[in-house]
């Protein structure tokens, strides 16, 4: 929620986001239902700046178990 509507950011249907060609997260990213975004580490690291990081910390969350997704 924090980039909806935020000037300079783009969000795709799939949970990516871009910010003004500055910075990106775009690789391995996907959806879980509708709240949830799933990414590896590494894309993220290399494509978050560490300053934005503390803001989605707060959101990290367990995966959910593989039964769970199928539903």
């Amino acid at each position: 929620m924090k980039y909806q509507g935020s000037s300079g950011f783009n969000i795709m249907d799939d949970g990516s986001v871009r910010y003004l060609g500055y910075w990106g997260l775009d690789r391995s990213t996907s959806r879980i239902g509708n709240e949830l975004l799933s990414t590896y580490i590494g894309d993220f690291a290399e494509g978050v700046p560490f300053e934005e990081w503390p803001h989605w910390k707060q959101y990290a969350v367990e995966p959910p178990s593989l039964e769970a997704r199928k539903r």
